[in-house]
């Protein structure tokens, strides 16, 4: 039997995150936070910077109708995401600092305001749609995937 390890999501993914849904923490709905409010502050800073979850956030921020604000002072956090100082608020844009639930794979981004955690952004890499046959093939072949 060979087994076989994948090194890469984009050998059975589309290698394109997208937006899936937006979860504002109780944090957030006491500072009175959307999703369009968190969104504008994302896509502020995402125009600024080429963080690699850029196209998927910028493309949600379009789809629900946020507004671009100004800002200031954006940087990249190497290995952790991005800050910088957006209509006067001090955001980040990170990977979770604690444990959030994820489910098929999906990627969560977090969102700081002020040093206050107030979102999850949840962005899924969906499958090929030729990923399922193949998958199956190799698992008849014996071969194990993991």
């Amino acid at each position: 039997m060979s087994h076989l390890t994948k090194t890469t999501g984009t050998i059975i993914t589309n290698g394109k995150l997208e937006y899936t849904c937006i979860y504002i923490t109780e944090d957030g709905e006491n500072l009175r936070l959307t999703n369009s409010d968190v969104f504008g502050f994302v896509h502020t800073l995402e125009l600024y910077l080429n963080h690699i979850l850029r196209n998927a956030l910028v493309s949600a921020t379009k789809e629900l109708g946020a507004t671009t604000k100004v800002a200031h002072d954006a940087q990249e956090i190497p290995g952790i995401g991005i800050r910088g100082v957006v209509n006067n608020q001090q955001v980040k844009v990170q990977k979770p600092t604690t444990a959030v639930e994820l489910q098929n794979g999906e990627t969560v981004v977090e969102v700081e305001v002020n040093g206050v955690r107030v979102a999850h952004i949840f962005l899924v890499d969906s499958a090929r749609e030729e990923t399922e046959p193949v998958v199956l093939f190799l698992e008849s072949a014996g071969v194990i995937m993991s």
